[in-house]
């Protein structure tokens, strides 16, 4: 998959609405539309080993009845949180959560 966005560029516009067809819960293309940065956290998720179809999935399925949309952008705050959490990695050009509660040994 190629990058749209470069986040790292002095003109790059973390704001600006970009979309893409992607597979819905019935396996179809439906239009989904987002600000530029969480495509690109979504690029590096991918990058990383995600499936960006897993990704969408249980967006959907996590927040059933809501719009695609929103229904990716949430999840993606939540893989965002839960992946800081866990002291995981984050693209480097994103800053850490602010939010973020102290790991438990047991998590």
């Amino acid at each position: 998959m190629t990058k749209i966005n470069n986040p790292l560029k002095e003109d790059y516009n973390h704001r600006e609405f970009i979309g893409r067809f992607v597979n819905n819960a019935s396996g179809y293309p439906e239009l989904l539309t987002m600000q530029a940065l969480y495509w690109d956290y979504l690029d590096w998720l991918v990058e990383s080993g995600c499936d960006e179809d897993t990704i969408i999935a249980d967006a959907i399925t996590y927040y059933r009845g809501h719009p695609i949309n929103a229904a990716v952008v949430w999840w993606l705050h939540y893989v965002f949180e839960w992946r800081e959490a866990k002291g995981l990695e984050r693209p480097s050009w994103m800053a850490p959560s602010v939010k973020v509660p102290p790991a438990r040994a047991d998590d």
